[in-house]
């Protein structure tokens, strides 16, 4: 079996294309002729426990662990065919795939199976440490839309992110423009970690959900991937200090 189909049996087990549904059908209900044309994003947060996942499909973690960001191409795309099962809708034609986007949350990440601190890795990387700093929320774009000046048919350009370059028209070639009303955000903050085995502090990016887990002085196990040097997290867990078990001596044991 293909791992893209496996993928698709296990959300389908664990009831995540129920959800994601349910998720299509409020989207379809916002729409409008009037909002279709201002491209409106689909999101949905997946959360998954990793430690579930290798029990049940170890080539999906073994995916998740060396390709996250492939794994999420392919929950996008299951996404989206749960999308296009509102056939009888008509808004659905103008609904492109790039509107759709699976965010990636993990939980029970097992810490030996993932390598610490990766400058240069495709896979997951974990970073552990204690936060000594954080800074106030700033918005960040999650979704931009860019339009031709020559207004090229279905030249629309969809992305996840703000890019450093403006895209070029696919049909004319010209440097497209951002719809700067369009554009959605979230919140970031950048926390500082002292990591360990690590002589300096490293900063990252937290964003959204994810931010309300953060404590100055905590210790924190973190999972995410290094795409082009930019650090994307899929995971902020406390880490807890168990206290040590109380003991007894032993009868008898002094004579």
């Amino acid at each position: 079996m293909e791992v893209r189909c496996e993928l698709l049996v296990y959300f389908e087990k664990k009831g995540y294309t129920v959800d994601m549904r349910n998720k299509c059908s409020e989207f379809l209900e916002d729409l409008s002729e009037k909002t279709i044309r201002r491209f409106p994003p689909l999101r949905y947060i997946c959360s998954i426990n990793v430690m579930e996942l290798l029990e049940e499909n170890p080539n999906l973690g073994t995916l998740l662990f060396a390709e996250p960001m492939e794994f999420i191409n392919m929950a996008d795309n299951i996404l989206y065919a749960c999308l296009r099962t509102y056939e009888q809708n008509p808004l659905l034609e103008s609904v492109r795939d790039s509107q759709v986007k699976i965010i990636l949350r993990l939980s029970s990440v097992p810490e030996l199976f993932v390598p610490t601190n990766q400058h240069h890795y495709n896979g997951l990387v974990t970073f552990k440490g204690m936060l000594i700093d954080i800074t106030k929320p700033v918005h960040y774009a999650f979704h931009t839309v860019w339009s031709c000046p020559e207004e090229c048919e279905d030249s629309e350009v969809i992305l996840h992110y703000l890019p450093e370059c403006a895209p070029k028209c696919c049909v004319c070639k010209s440097v497209l423009f951002e719809n700067s009303a369009l554009r959605r955000c979230g919140e970031e903050v950048k926390a500082i970690f002292t990591v360990e085995n690590d002589f300096l502090s490293k900063t990252l990016p937290i964003t959204d959900d994810l931010i309300l887990k953060l404590r100055l002085g905590n210790k924190y196990f973190l999972t995410g991937t290094v795409v082009k040097k930019k650090v994307y997290l899929f995971s902020v867990e406390e880490l807890q200090t168990l206290a040590a078990p109380l003991t007894a001596p032993i009868p008898g044991g002094n004579k």
